[in-house]
């Protein structure tokens, strides 16, 4: 989900910052209403019954032929229609007689539905007992249920309850546009609820990300889409936060137009600690970083510095080589994310890491032979030092091994 959530902010041209996973409390509401017809089967039995209003003693090979069906399929809908209370079947005369339940059902005005009876469970707002976004409604919701996060207000609905009832009122009310938003069929009525509502929840991601203007960004995602939340309105700020890491620390301690365009807050303690924990590095100090509250230029809050003998530290290098071309790093709990720049401006440990670009270029294009000649042309022990420096023991075998080995 975060690799999708990362993709979503690239394509919009930010640079991406961070996410953190809340669980936001809903209800599940039990409706059960009455939809048009839409069995495909409908057609067929409505020609069936307006054959049999004309002919009780139905013949079911003459009704094939006329429809275009198969005998046997008018004789199972034919039973159909009698399991449902539509026809019944008088053995005596060998005929067919229509209920009032068919003549409502199959002989009403001219252009008049059939209705059928439904049912549908929908998702409401935990919070403010409404209905939710509607692209939380595009695809499957994932409910946690009977789970309630620390964020939702002491509240409790029930069936017969004015929240619920509101809800049923503006069902009724609704257009057919915003019904199969919320995937209920279009022209559906007589809404109601007979069970009790269950609580549960739908895990959001609250997102921070950075314009290409230097703005702080920040939004709410649900199942790849980006959808509104009216309880946090313009409170997203306050939301970037973990239990293993405070992201939010001191956010208290500011006022609320200082906050606007700050995309987390960190201690010293808390940025040196995270490095460690990606690195591995023993001491981190001041020195190692850089951090912005605002005016991002594009560029993220929190940036690496690293320099040769922060590299040459690191017990992670590969790690570090890898963020160092990429320019960037993930740190990451059980519930969020964030992204680090990684840079240098250390010109002894760009040349170190061209000279491994190098190295793995000659290696392919070229072969081994020359590799292992252009390493002892150009210094072969300052050479060794340098892929000891870069973890590359297996550039040493092979250099050994043509120095040593081959020509004993």
């Amino acid at each position: 989900m975060l690799n999708n959530i990362k993709e979503l902010i690239k394509n919009l041209g930010r640079t991406f910052v961070g996410a953190t996973e809340q669980w936001y409390p809903t209800y599940m509401v039990h409706l059960d209403f009455l939809k048009p017809n839409d069995d495909p089967m409908y057609q067929i039995d409505w020609s069936i019954m307006h054959f049999i209003s004309d002919m009780p003693k139905v013949d079911k090979t003459s009704v094939a032929k006329i429809i275009g069906m198969d005998s046997s399929l008018i004789d199972y809908r034919i039973r159909n229609l009698c399991d449902s209370n539509d026809l019944l079947y008088n053995q005596n005369y060998g005929q067919y007689q229509i209920t009032d339940k068919g003549k409502d059902d199959y002989f009403g005005p001219e252009g008049s539905v059939m209705y059928v009876y439904s049912s549908k469970d929908l998702l409401i707002d935990g919070n403010s007992l409404s209905i939710m976004d509607d692209k939380v409604y595009s695809v499957r919701s994932k409910i946690r249920s009977g789970y309630r996060p620390d964020i939702v207000e002491n509240v409790t609905i029930t069936k017969d309850g004015k929240p619920i009832r509101k809800l049923l009122k503006r069902l009724e009310g609704m257009t057919n546009a915003n019904k199969e938003k919320l995937r209920i069929p279009a022209d559906s009525k007589d809404f109601t609820t007979n069970d009790e509502p269950d609580t549960g929840c739908i895990k959001i991601y609250f997102v921070f990300s950075i314009d290409s203007k230097g703005n702080a960004c920040k939004d709410i995602i649900y199942n790849d889409e980006f959808i509104k939340i009216p309880f946090y309105s313009n409170d997203i700020h306050k939301f970037f936060y973990g239990r293993n890491v405070n992201f939010n620390y001191g956010f208290t301690n500011y006022e609320e137009k200082d906050i606007k365009n700050r995309i987390f807050d960190f201690t010293n303690e808390t940025i040196c600690n995270i490095l460690k924990s990606i690195f591995r590095w023993k001491h981190v100090d001041e020195s190692y970083y850089v951090y912005k509250t605002d005016n991002y230029n594009n560029s993220r809050p929190l940036s690496v510095n690293v320099n040769l003998n922060r590299f040459i530290s690191c017990p992670d290098k590969n790690l570090l080589k890898e963020a160092l071309k990429s320019g960037e790093v993930d740190y990451q709990n059980k519930e969020n994310i964030i992204t680090l720049s990684v840079v240098t401006e250390d010109s002894a440990l760009k040349q170190l890491l061209y000279f491994e670009e190098k190295v793995e270029f000659f290696y392919i294009t070229k072969g081994v032979d020359f590799l292992v000649q252009w390493l002892k042309a150009t210094d072969i022990v300052e050479n060794r030092k340098k892929l000891m420096i870069l973890n590359r023991f297996d550039f040493l075998e092979t250099l050994d091994n043509n120095l040593f080995i081959q020509n004993n």
